[in-house]
Order: structure tokens, then sequence, then C-alpha cells
């Protein structure tokens, strides 16, 4: 099963793909949310947020909670948890059961999902790919393969999402 095909927002034909390398604990990570939010309502038919895992040995509970959010993703709500993870004050095992219990997910499907470690192999890819590319922090954003580190401002994602589009427009009937 591809669990990762629910970290995906956005049309599937978006002429941007901005691909988010992060991790729950991550303060920047939780900072750039409503950025990105705000980006996706600017374009809404041109840009697909791809979710990708980069969980931090640095950070205790980042492992627990990208299977959690991944979890969630097999019940439909992947952005749903994703967005309450950060949101959330601390993350434990008790907030994800909170959570899953407020977003009114089969919670016995849910917990077992957890327990048997089978979202480790889709979190496992993500950090192999990540390392295949170079990323070794987080928040980390490949737009349309440019790379854009850190809590970057709506100008700075505006400035390169407007540069791939007029790139990827050139040629184009539109």
């Amino acid at each position: 099963m591809n669990d990762s095909s629910s970290s995906f927002k956005g049309p599937a034909d978006a002429r941007v793909v901005i691909t988010e390398f992060a991790d729950f604990q991550c303060g920047y990570c939780k900072e750039v949310q409503p950025t990105l939010k705000q980006l996706l309502q600017i374009f809404p038919n041109d840009i697909q947020l791809n979710f990708r895992t980069l969980a931090s040995t640095a950070h205790p509970m980042s492992l627990a909670a990208a299977e959690a959010a991944r979890c969630a993703g097999k019940q439909g709500t992947f952005w749903k948890f994703h967005d309450a993870l950060f949101m959330a004050n601390d993350l434990s095992s008790e907030t994800f059961g909170k959570l899953a219990r407020d977003l009114n997910l089969n919670v016995p499907e849910f917990d077992q999902c957890l327990s048997s470690g089978e979202m480790r192999p889709g979190i496992d890819a993500d950090l192999s790919d990540a390392q295949r590319l170079g990323i070794n922090a987080t928040p980390t954003f490949l737009i349309n393969g440019r790379l854009l580190t850190g809590a970057a401002s709506l100008q700075e994602f505006k400035a390169v999402v407007e540069q791939e589009l007029s790139r990827t427009q050139t040629g184009s009937a539109n």
C-alpha cells in the first residue's frame, strides 16, 4: 500500500509541486504552516503540496507523530491530523489518541495501525530520499526541484512560485 498518497494537497496536474520535508516537533516547521496555507489560497489551481517526513532524533516524538499522521491518512484525514499536530502544545501518545477521537477516526483501527509499525517503511523512504537529495534540516522545500530552506516568508515562496509558473508557461497554450 502507498501510504503517502494522502499527503498531497492540490491539483494532480499542478504546474508547481512543492515538496516539504518537515518534522512535526520542529518549531520552524510549525511556524511556516500558515504561510503554506496562504500560498495554496493564492495559487489554488497551480500548486500541489507534498508533505514528506524528516523525523529528527533530536525530537523524541517526531517519529511517532509521523506514524500517527500517516495512520490518520489511512482513514482519509491526513491533512486534518497534520494541522492538529502542528497546533498541539505537546506531542504524546495521549495527544494522538485525543486527536483521533476529536477527528472521529476509527480509534481501534488507528491504534492498531500505530502499534503495527506499518507506516515505518514510508517514513524511512522519506528519510532516504532526503539523504539522497542532501536534505538534513527542517523545514526544507523543493519547489519544482528548486531548494528553499527554513521557514521562508510568503514573499519568498511567491517569488519562486511565480518564477516557476512563468518558466512552465513558456511554450504552453496558457
